[in-house]
């Protein structure tokens, strides 16, 4: 019997260690996986964000891709007002048909950024010289890398 050469040897033996592997990139390798928010911790995350008036925490659960400043800016005032009535509920409903359109402002057709798959309703009590009254607010939301998030309008690809 022939001894099988070193060199014949190793190849098959990194032939048997590497079976059924498949080549990674080293980012595929080292990025973490997400597994998909529920729409509990979402709520729950707006919730905290409204009772705290943690407008900071808010604007974190907006996706910005493709916004400019001045669209920052109005979610920002928008929280700011919001924050100022007492939190009721919050709850995510599926969106009614067209309530989120595209639309067109100074001859730019805008889109949401990411696909609506429901809309926030958040329900508070705004008090005004000692009267209260309901209100009710609402926010189209999409999903990103398997979190749920304020989606805004930004403008179409053309």
């Amino acid at each position: 019997m022939t001894p099988i050469p070193a060199r014949h040897m190793l190849c098959v033996l990194l032939m048997a260690a590497t079976c059924g592997c498949q080549p990674t990139t080293q980012a595929a390798a080292t990025r973490p996986t997400r597994r998909a928010e529920s729409k509990e911790a979402f709520l729950a995350r707006y919730q905290a964000a409204h009772e705290a008036g943690d407008v900071d925490a808010a604007m974190r659960l907006v996706c910005w891709d493709g916004v400019d400043k001045k669209t920052k800016s109005f979610f920002r005032k928008n929280f700011e007002t919001d924050f100022q009535a007492k939190f009721t509920s919050a709850r995510l409903e599926p969106p009614a048909k067209g309530q989120w359109p595209d639309y067109e402002q100074n001859g730019v057709r805008y889109t949401t950024n990411l696909d609506v798959v429901a809309s926030l309703m958040v329900e508070m009590v705004q008090i005004v010289k000692s009267t209260s009254a309901p209100s009710t607010t609402s926010y189209p939301v999409g999903l990103k890398e398997g979190r749920y998030c304020i989606t805004t309008a930004t403008p179409a690809a053309k």
